[in-house]
């Protein structure tokens, strides 16, 4: 530990084919893309810079633990 007592920075290292397969992951398992779509929407997120393909995976993250792991009908 530091001596101001901070942790350090949490590092995530990450492919963006890992980070395209968990965003397509985690939009499944909440019921916001059905698997026949994600082929399609893997394609999609290729065409998105490093930031916005970050982004995404936030806030599919967030999705995912809002709906407690399961799909959220409501």
């Amino acid at each position: 530990m530091n001596l101001n007592e901070h942790k350090p920075p949490m590092q995530l290292n990450m492919t963006r084919e890992q980070v395209t397969e968990t965003i397509i992951n985690n939009l499944i398992q909440v019921g916001v893309l059905l698997r026949g779509e994600a082929d399609r929407y893997r394609k999609i997120l290729a065409t998105y810079d490093e930031i916005t393909l970050l982004k995404v995976l936030i806030h599919t993250h967030e999705l995912r633990e809002a709906g407690g792991g399961e799909i959220i009908t409501s």
